[in-house]
Formats: structure tokens, sequence, C-alpha cells
């Protein structure tokens, strides 16, 4: 009897062994792309899914080594001829923050009747950065060559960035309105003449009294396979 149960327990050990180095075997393939299983996450997916743009923050920053992560890994970006254009001013001045936001605010508030609601809504004083703890701001070189590569590669870096950061839980909001206003930007963060500013991209921690609102309908229908 003893014996018989020995070589139940052998078996059992065996077939542990033999199903862990199943799996360490097929495990680059699962990360290739080549398979998949309901066993096999993946994060990537995950946080393009479920990232939403916060125009609402906790006042607390953002860790300066938490931050270098993100410009670290989103330096692997590609770009056309990997000239990797971007430029980046890190700024967790909040007093700075507000100054560039509350001008840009003054300009444009009153122009577009969206920020009034935002304003009143979110009640914050500036619309347009939304008490962000940190803002980064992208500038490239002024170049003549191929400005629409330089553009594409900015907005790739942009959406690395916001990916990473939220992988983080890091939230963020993208913020074009800077750009419609630029001279507070390029003003208060002494920007080089031979520098263009493109885009700003606000981080931080998502008020969690505040929810944002329902995620809304995805578009379908946009997509066509060429048979």
């Amino acid at each position: 009897m003893l014996s018989i149960i020995s070589k139940i327990n052998s078996s059992n050990k065996l077939s542990e062994i033999v199903q862990h180095k199943l799996k360490e075997t097929i495990k680059p393939l699962f990360r290739k792309g080549e398979y998949s299983t309901k066993e096999e996450t993946n994060e990537v997916l995950e946080t393009i899914k479920t990232r939403r743009s916060t125009r609402a923050f906790e006042r607390k920053q953002i860790k300066k080594n938490e931050i270098e992560k993100i410009l670290e890994v989103a330096k692997n970006t590609p770009s056309a001829m990997n000239k990797q254009p971007w430029k980046v001013y890190v700024v967790q001045k909040e007093e700075l923050i507000r100054k560039i936001g509350g001008e840009i605010s003054e300009v444009l508030t009153p122009q577009m009747t969206f920020l009034q609601r935002a304003k009143k809504q979110l009640q914050v004083p500036d619309p347009i950065l939304y008490d962000a703890p940190t803002v980064l701001f992208i500038t490239t070189k002024k170049e003549r060559s191929m400005p629409l590569f330089i553009d594409i590669d900015v907005g790739i870096y942009l959406a690395n960035l916001n990916l990473a950061a939220e992988s983080l839980g890091i939230n963020s909001v993208i913020v074009g309105l800077t750009k419609m206003h630029e001279e507070p930007v390029l003003k208060f963060l002494n920007i080089p003449d031979d520098e263009t500013f493109k885009i700003a991209l606000a981080l931080g921690y998502r008020d969690s009294n505040r929810h944002p609102p329902e995620k809304k309908e995805i578009v379908t229908g946009n997509i066509k396979w060429i048979d």
C-alpha cells in the first residue's frame, strides 16, 4: 500500500515538473503574440482600454523618480529617421503652473463656453491645466525639413508618455489648448527662439471625491478591411 502511495506522489511530482517546464517553454510565445489564453493577461491592452482623461487632481505631488521612469521608457518611442525631435520641460512648481494656466485661461475662457462650464463644474480657478501637480511641456527644434513627420513623432511620444504614466497609477490629460495661446508657456519657461512649443501633458492623481464623466461610446464602423 505504501509503495502505491509513493508511486502516486512521485507521479504527481513529475506532473508538476512537466507542467512547469511546459509553461516556461511556451511563455516566450505569448510575449510574441503567437498564442493567447484567458490566463495570459496583457497589461498594455488593459491600460489602453481603461485609461481616462483626468481633469480633477489630488493635491499630491508625483515623486521625481516616477517622472523619470515615465520619461526614460518614452525614449523608446519610434520616430522618423530616429530623429527623436522632442524636448520636455518638467514643471512641478505650483505657482508656475498656475501662472501659465491662469494667463491662458484669461484669454481663452471668455471665447469658449465649454471652458466656462468646466471652470464652474470642476470648481478650479484654472480650467486649462486643472491645478495638476506636474505638467510636461513638449517642444521641438524649428526645422524646415519634414515638419509633418515631426508632429506625428511628437504625437506618438505623447501617447507613450500618457500610457506609461497610467501604467504607474498616475493619471493625466493631454492639453491641446495650451497651443492655442502659447505665449505664457514661451515666456514663463524661457523657451529659446529656435524651439517650437507643441503640446502639454498634465499629470497627477485623480481626485477620488470627483468621479470622471461616463465613458463615451466607442465609434464603430470606421475600420475597413481590404480583401
